[in-house]
């Protein structure tokens, strides 16, 4: 997804749904999870017609995946519906992780008189007689209106948005991507939660965060968002009055965009003894924008990024620190980017993936677990939690065992030895730090909980940190 010029690409791996590898293929798994990054539980996620429920750590899974594009719909009691869609590259299969957003009740109306719900900055206006039930029949009691309104300055924006890679079809037919300035999520309903339909009269009017330009200057539009195509359409021009935006509620999700044309990058990722590079994070970045992937359990990635004629160049970038450029994305057409090594996994191989969670310094984070061979050659294995947005959980040395509690070492004193040990870095500038003393717990061959205490080898201030994983 595209936060107004960043956007996140949804995770790329196969896994099952208990997370642990899927040695068969042809399987889509993931994780349902909420704003706070906590997991959903019962949570129903659709596969076309196919229908699951998710477990208590918000995992689920589908048998007899097709190749290409995947979309998922996920939906559960208080959020909004949300969209996802993934691509599983080479038939070999996908996960992916979607986020709901919390429904946010803002007010209520008349529809026989109509009125506005809301106050200045999110505000839903209808006339009068403007709903109808499901049936069709016109609807005469009172509206209860949830609405959520997202702005290109939220950090989870790129999580939020639905379809998640912001494609979108052009009024004439062109397919390409867009820059977005936020989206609307709105919802109806009586007073027995029964959702009702507005009227293409009815609008919702936003108020833009402080020092966004008028998005009306770069040609933006009021797009909705199409659930059976996966993509955004039907772009209307844009009415505002007052520093307020109004958009038509013709479907639960609106956004304002600029339409912009789209190419897409492709490309292998390699650990430098020459094994797939599984699981691995990747960063797609220009200028103007941010892309973030992860490989498959065949290194490879795909993107689909605003197109370029060498005006502008994307860095690919893997978590090792290697990169790679690439200069000319034609629109429409799909550019091989040159092989990537990722050093972090030079002794390891493909490794596994899975998903896991972990808190520290009072934040929670959950994301991609995945294990390489140890790179110092104890015959243990490395295991990182890693997050879309960069934060991560290194656990070194791992044991192989099927059970049994270790205890962490200093991991300043230790670092680069066999010795057990962990790093963390959750980014918005603070510090990298390392395990001071606590224990990891294996239960299960390829799965783990831990508690330690973290310190700051420059400030001495330390952090508990605890979590869990399956890879």
């Amino acid at each position: 997804m595209k936060k107004y010029l960043i956007i996140s690409i949804a995770l790329v791996c196969i896994v099952l749904g208990s997370c642990k590898k899927d040695s068969s293929g042809h399987h889509i798994s993931g994780q349902v999870l909420d704003e706070n990054g906590n997991a959903v539980s019962g949570a129903t996620v659709t596969y076309r017609s196919g229908r699951t429920t998710t477990d208590a750590s918000g995992n689920f899974g589908f048998s007899n995946i097709a190749s290409g594009a995947i979309q998922l719909k996920a939906e559960a009691s208080g959020y909004f519906v949300n969209y996802k869609n993934v691509e599983n590259i080479d038939g070999s299969g996908v996960q992916a992780q979607i986020v709901l957003l919390t429904k946010n009740t803002i007010g209520a109306l008349n529809a026989t008189a109509g009125g506005t719900a809301g106050a200045t900055g999110l505000r839903v206006i209808a006339p009068a007689n403007a709903f109808t039930t499901a049936s069709g029949a016109a609807y005469t009691g009172n509206v209860f209106v949830n609405a959520r309104y997202i702005d290109k300055n939220n950090s989870k924006i790129a999580d939020l948005m639905p379809g998640g890679d912001f494609a979108a079809i052009d009024a004439g037919g062109a397919e390409g991507g867009m820059r977005t300035y936020g989206f609307v999520a709105t919802e109806f309903t009586d007073a027995d939660g029964n959702v009702l339909t507005p009227a293409n009269t009815v609008k919702t009017a936003i108020t833009l965060p402080g020092g966004v330009a008028d998005p009306t200057t770069t040609g933006a539009q009021a797009w909705a968002y199409d659930q059976a195509t996966g993509k955004w359409g039907s772009p209307t021009q844009i009415t505002t009055a007052a520093n307020e935006y109004y958009l038509p509620c013709i479907t639960l999700y609106q956004n304002i965009d600029a339409f912009v044309p789209t190419g897409t990058i492709e490309g292998t990722v390699t650990c430098s003894s020459g094994a797939p590079a599984a699981y691995v994070p990747i960063t797609i970045e220009s200028q103007y924008d941010k892309y973030i992937t992860v490989t498959n359990q065949n290194g490879k990635y795909k993107a689909k990024v605003e197109a370029t004629n060498g005006s502008w160049s994307y860095t690919i970038s893997a978590t090792g620190g290697t990169s790679i450029t690439v200069s000319t994305v034609p629109a429409n057409q799909t550019t091989t980017a040159p092989d990537l090594t990722e050093s972090q996994c030079s002794n390891g191989g493909g490794g596994s993936g899975g998903s896991g969670q972990f808190t520290y310094g009072g934040g929670s984070y959950s994301g991609m677990c995945a294990s390489v061979a140890d790179v110092s050659g104890s015959g243990g294995i490395d295991v990182t939690i890693a997050t879309g947005s960069g934060a991560s959980f290194i656990i070194y040395n791992m044991p192989t065992a099927s059970s049994g509690t270790y205890s962490f070492t200093d991991g300043w004193t230790n670092v680069n030895t066999s010795a057990l040990y962990a790093l963390c870095n959750v980014g918005n500038g603070a510090a990298q730090t390392a395990s001071q003393s606590g224990t990891v717990t294996k239960t299960g061959a390829n799965s783990f909980t831990f508690s330690c205490t973290m310190s700051d080898i420059i400030s001495g201030q330390t952090y508990s940190a605890s979590g869990s994983g399956t890879y």
